[in-house]
């Protein structure tokens, strides 16, 4: 077993946390290791974890308390303030088969969303806002955009060094990870690996975390301009919870009855447009980064 694979399994995460930023209540989340109860005669085991919130900055000490009956969390500076625990399963095989990302990521979204568009206008439901089918269209417009922008990002992740050296500082899980000199070389590339892994264990629904990626990492929003168009995305990302975890409840339980066909045809425009936004920011990354190698390739060939 490779000394980045041996690093990868003692460290990586177990459980995702969530909760509202108690700053600007934006949703933050993150992967966490679960402390572990060592010996037959241990009542707890506790640790602690700094999780940041992607939309202020602000960074939140969480309290985590293994005991014979679970894992409980608490923000030390807002005991109150409730904590969501998840497990994270992960494939045994995970490691072997964990795919790159796709080479042409906004073609085959482009794809995908035309296939998507067909569907909408054949089997969605014109008369219903509560209708099965057009919950499982709004699921599948999500899958399309989620594995867009994970293979966007990360194929820039792992063809710009300088991207990497940014989303360090970005994502919770990375910003304080250390390994030792031994590791690092033999592994020339842990820190293409573990950005990897890191992005690859991302929720790309959070629509509110990835526009603060691309902004810190990229220097532009994805989301739009316009406040009612920018909210509309944001509230969709509810939408998709209670449809995948509620069936379609909200968290009163009453059915969801605006998931219309219009809803989902104007969802889609905004999701197209934001793909094609963040494609455009990526392809100014990829001509800057070709052309200065260019500029630095002649500069050191030098007049003859």
């Amino acid at each position: 077993m490779g000394s980045m694979k041996e690093y990868w399994l003692a460290t990586r995460p177990d459980t995702e946390i969530s909760f509202a930023c108690p700053f600007c209540a934006n949703v933050v989340s993150g992967g966490v290791q679960t402390p572990t109860l060592e010996m037959p005669g241990d009542v707890e085991a506790e640790s602690s974890e700094q999780i940041e919130c992607l939309q202020c900055d602000k960074t939140w000490a969480v309290d985590l308390v293994a005991t014979k009956d679970g894992l409980t969390a608490t923000i030390l500076e807002h005991p109150s303030t409730p904590v969501t625990l998840s497990d994270i399963l992960w494939d045994s095989d995970y490691w072997e088969d964990s795919p790159e990302p796709e080479p042409r990521p906004h073609g085959i979204f482009e794809d995908a969303y035309r296939e998507w568009q067909k569907h909408l206008v054949t089997i969605g439901d014109k008369n219903s806002g509560s209708a099965s089918q057009n919950r499982m269209l709004l699921v599948q417009l999500y899958s399309i955009v989620e594995a867009y922008l994970a293979d966007a990002i990360l194929g820039l992740a792992l063809r710009d060094r300088a991207v990497q050296a940014k989303l360090i500082s970005v994502i919770p899980s990375l910003k304080d990870k250390t390994v030792s000199l031994a590791t690092v070389a033999e592994t020339p590339e842990i820190v293409r690996d573990m950005v990897k892994n890191a992005l690859q264990a991302t929720s790309f629904h959070s629509l509110v975390n990835v526009n603060s990626m691309c902004i810190k990492v990229l220097g532009k929003p994805i989301l739009p301009e316009k406040k009612a168009d920018r909210d509309m995305l944001l509230a969709s990302v509810d939408v998709r919870h209670d449809c995948v975890h509620r069936n379609g409840r909200d968290k009163d339980s009453k059915v969801r009855d605006d998931i219309t066909n219009e809803y989902l045809e104007r969802l889609g425009r905004h999701f197209s447009r934001l793909a094609s936004a963040l494609d455009e920011y990526i392809t100014t990354v990829d001509f800057d980064r070709q052309l200065s190698v260019l500029q630095q390739g002649s500069s050191m060939i030098g007049p003859r």
